[in-house]
């Protein structure tokens, strides 16, 4: 399941993105991939979710994920956003949200997923829900974004991880 996820992305990717155009998504998917890597390092020793791989272990899991899954899916997300309608930008949304929900209860279910120290799915839902229009705003307004995710980091560290267990 491990490594079936990031080829099942990279395909996608490959076949239904806007390759032309990848230099315009490249910081976001950067901004992705910084603010998993941030949280890794942040919750080192109180992790709230980490990926499971006894062949792979959670480093080496976590950066499969950051070089494979976090650029092709958000390659893919922003590729197809549409353009106008809110509604339809709603439901877009909503649509990646519970595509990532089913991913992460798959992933759960088959023993290669698991929450900690109080998250949830619910917690990954909500997370996810304010995610996704957060890599549409970097794209557009990235210092208006880094600023939200701050805010965003900053709530979950505090409602969530005890700073005595940072390093």
């Amino acid at each position: 399941m491990r490594l079936l996820l990031p080829l099942i992305w990279i395909l996608s990717a490959f076949k239904w993105s806007d390759w032309r155009n990848w230099k315009s998504y490249y910081p976001t998917i950067l901004f992705f991939i910084v603010g998993d890597l941030i949280y890794n390092f942040i919750a080192y020793n109180h992790p709230l979710w980490e990926p499971t791989s006894p062949k792979l272990g959670v480093t080496l899991s976590v950066l499969l994920v950051n070089v494979t899954c976090w650029p092709a899916s958000t390659l893919l997300y922003l590729t197809h956003f549409p353009l106008v309608g809110k509604l339809k930008k709603a439901l877009y949304i909503l649509k990646w949200v519970v595509l990532f929900t089913l991913i992460e209860l798959i992933c759960s279910w088959f023993g290669n997923f698991k929450y900690s120290n109080g998250w949830n799915i619910g917690w990954s839902i909500l997370f996810d829900t304010v995610m996704f229009p957060l890599l549409k705003i970097h794209h557009e307004k990235p210092p208006i974004a880094w600023a939200l995710a701050f805010l965003l980091g900053t709530t979950i560290v505090f409602y969530f991880i005890p700073l005595s267990s940072m390093k």
